[in-house]
C-alpha cells in the first residue's frame, strides 16, 4: 500500500500529465486517450485504498497492474 501511495507524489503526477500533453502535441490522440483512461483508473484505485489501514494482496496487485 505504501508503494502505491508513494506513486502519487507530485513528480509522478507531473510526469504523467507531461506524457499526456506530449501525445496531444504529437497528435497521437489514441495514445493520449489510452493514457488518460489508465491514469484515471490508477488514481481512482489509489484514492480508494488510501483511507484503509490495509488492503489485500489481490488489491495491491490490481493497483500495480493498472
Amino acid at each position: 500500500m505504501t508503494a502505491s501511495q508513494n506513486q502519487m507524489n507530485p513528480h509522478f503526477l507531473f510526469n504523467s500529465l507531461n506524457s499526456i500533453n506530449n501525445y496531444v502535441v504529437q497528435n497521437k490522440i489514441d495514445k493520449a486517450s489510452n493514457f488518460i483512461t489508465k491514469f484515471s483508473l490508477l488514481i481512482r484505485k489509489i484514492l480508494q485504498v488510501m483511507s484503509e489501514n490495509s488492503i489485500t494482496l489481490k488489491e495491491e496487485l490490481e493497483i500495480l497492474s493498472t
